[in-house]
């Protein structure tokens, strides 16, 4: 893997080693200007932060209008989206081979991992109140805690921007009978500004009993007291009812289950004279799942619902120019309502910090830490280091750090069955991470002076787990027939190492080409096998133009290797190469006409074992924003 990593280095260098470069051009094309916030909880440009990152801009989400989240990050490097269906099955989302309970989803730094299994079904989310979309490949516990192993999402909402209250109402209907409407409203008006947004999906899905029904409804309001302070207070309320068929294999043709989500979040922050930075952010969120199972004679149903208490604090003060230090502070109260698991609970309490050192615009160096004491699984610390060495046009990028997973309330009280029980004496997984990084950018003329212009990135990265949580036998704990009880424990340990190539190209600004591609090799230690659901080789490539007139044409296609869906290596989850198109065509200013195609020759493929993923499907619709 080295080897390679070599080469792809050097072919890096010998396709850029000539080319001018261009700052402010490049800030137009591909971002670079824009402020993040998420790979270090400050505010810094997009092109000058020393992580992995990736932004997903508004102009891009419209471009590929998807319904949901998940189709947004399924084309990112080391992102494995793994969809079981259609349109609200579940679709979870992990990086760099790392589970996708070691990934964490934030939305405007709201955890929407579900405590009770640690994941969050991206198909829940819909994208009509979405800015921005901010993704940091690789570890973050040192600034965001538990979880946050292989990669964090951080979701960033809309708000009201314009003098006048401007809408936006969209309808699409498509295969599966489904439809999906949309509808958004927000002004900023002096200095109170608002944004609502309210979403209907429906479908009949492609297989038996996969029907989905969900509304969606969002607020958020915000007042600024001058150019300084501002707060904001948003909310969202989910609901939806789901028909869940299970495996081919063992299909439930009459299970059905019931979700509904919803938080309230409040932030304000302060800034005085550009130097010292405060925000408060506090938020409440609440997830209930009714499952309901057919079981002759009858029925049995099950309630879990789960509570999310948390409150922040956080001071950045600019000590120089060059030199900034942040310091944060962090509660969260954790809440279980099982009617299989009972009731259970656990308290986090946090303090965070990192120094951001910048050496004459050459060297980028950013230490960080950060303490979380558990009332389940005590006291972890997770110590982070990270830089860029600024050399003209390029950008060489390090990091090390270390990270960690809590066990979920499923790992440590499931309920005792006879056969299978949780296990409250599980500690927290832990992991360490380190990674290299060179990206380019350039600019170049083409045939007859036309621009071309380019961006490249590669990054090598190795992580190593250890207190990995398995479920097994466990042969010191049997039950009354004198059978080994399956439970979860701290029993492996795996490596997994990789590299992520990833290019966009930009002609012209009308056309455009992007392609990530990523190795990963994961295997356990003690067995020398591979991890189960990890495919070695990733790939992604999209390629648009926007013609003058507002005709906007996108083709895109993805090719996935085979994976294990077992330890043993024994069952396979066969390679899949599927492609898809969208089509667009602006009328006026206002209104849109699209039309997007999946699986345009109708491949037969599998992301999760045993869950086929729909045939040819083609939505289409209209926007219209007044």
């Amino acid at each position: 893997m080295k080897r390679i990593l070599c080469f792809l280095v050097a072919t890096l260098l010998l396709v850029n080693v000539d080319f001018a470069f261009a700052q402010d051009e490049k800030e137009d094309v591909f971002h670079l200007g824009k402020i993040v916030i998420t790979p270090s909880r400050l505010y810094q440009e997009y092109g000058q932060v020393s992580r992995a990152t990736n932004l997903i801009t508004e102009e891009e989400i419209q471009d590929k209008n998807p319904i949901t989240v998940n189709y947004l990050l399924d084309d990112l490097p080391s992102a494995l989206v793994q969809d079981t269906g259609t349109l609200g099955q579940s679709s979870t989302i992990r990086f760099r081979g790392a589970e996708s309970s070691q990934s964490l989803v934030l939305v405007d730094n709201i955890l929407l991992n579900n405590q009770r299994d640690g994941t969050v079904n991206l198909s829940n989310y819909t994208t009509e109140n979405i800015e921005k979309i901010e993704v940091v490949r690789g570890p973050s516990s040192s600034l965001y805690g538990a979880g946050a192993v292989g990669g964090t999402v951080n979701i960033i909402t809309k708000e009201g921007k314009t003098p006048m209250p401007e809408t936006t109402i969209s309808s699409r209907f498509g295969t599966f009978r489904t439809h999906v409407h949309e509808i958004t409203n927000g002004a900023k008006l002096n200095d109170f500004n608002y944004f609502l947004s309210a979403s209907s999906a429906n479908t009949e899905g492609n297989r038996k009993n996969s029907a989905y029904k969900a509304e969606t409804y969002y607020s958020k309001i915000g007042y600024d007291f001058g150019d300084n302070h501002k707060i904001r207070l948003s909310g969202r309320y989910y609901t939806d009812e789901l028909g869940t068929p299970g495996k081919i294999t063992a299909p439930d043709e009459d299970d059905k289950l019931e979700d509904r989500q919803n938080y309230l979040n409040a932030a304000w922050e302060s800034d005085f004279n550009n130097k010292l930075n405060l925000k408060i952010q506090g938020y409440m969120a609440l997830n209930r799942l009714e499952f309901t199972e057919t079981v002759f004679p009858g029925l049995d149903k099950f309630t879990h619902q789960t509570k999310d208490h948390a409150i922040n604090a956080q001071g950045t003060y600019t000590i120089f120019k060059d030199y900034t230090i942040m310091a944060g502070v962090e509660g969260k109260k954790y809440l279980l309502n099982s009617s299989s698991s009972g009731k259970h609970d656990y308290i986090s309490r946090s303090a965070y910090g990192l120094l951001d050192l910048h050496f004459f615009d050459i060297l980028d160096v950013t230490p960080g830490a950060r303490v979380d004491d558990f009332s389940t699984t005590g006291t972890q610390v997770s110590p982070s280091v990270n830089g860029a060495l600024h050399i003209k046009n390029w950008k060489i990028r390090g990091l090390f750090a270390q990270s960690y997973r809590v066990p979920t309330f499923n790992d440590l009280y499931w309920p005792d069955d006879g056969w299978a029980k949780g296990n409250p004496n599980l500690v927290p997984e832990k992991g360490r991470t380190f990674e290299v990084g060179i990206d380019n950018i350039a600019d170049l003329l083409m045939i007859k002076k036309i621009p071309l212009d380019t961006k490249l990135g590669v990054t090598y990265f190795h992580t190593d787990m250890k207190n990995l949580i398995n479920w097994a036998e466990d042969a010191a704990d049997t039950n009354s027939f004198g059978f080994n009880y399956w439970k979860p424990r701290n029993v492996a340990k795996s490596r997994i190492e990789g590299i992520e190539l990833e290019g966009e190209a930009v002609i012209m600004k009308d056309i455009s080409a992007e392609f990530n591609y990523t190795l990963t090799k994961g295997k356990d230690k003690d067995t020398k096998r591979y991890l189960p659901n990890r495919p070695k080789h990733k790939f992604d490539f999209s390629a648009s133009y926007k013609h003058p007139l507002g005709i906007i044409g996108r083709f895109h296609s993805q090719y996935v290797s085979k994976a294990y869906s077992d330890p043993n290596n024994n069952v396979q989850i066969k390679p899949y190469w599927v492609f898809g198109t969208d089509l667009y065509y602006d009328v006026d200013k206002h209104i849109r006409y699209f039309i997007n195609i999946d699986n345009m020759f109708n491949r037969t493929y599998e992301k999760s074992k045993d869950y086929p993923m729909p045939g040819f499907s083609i939505m289409s619709g209209l926007r219209v924003d007044f």
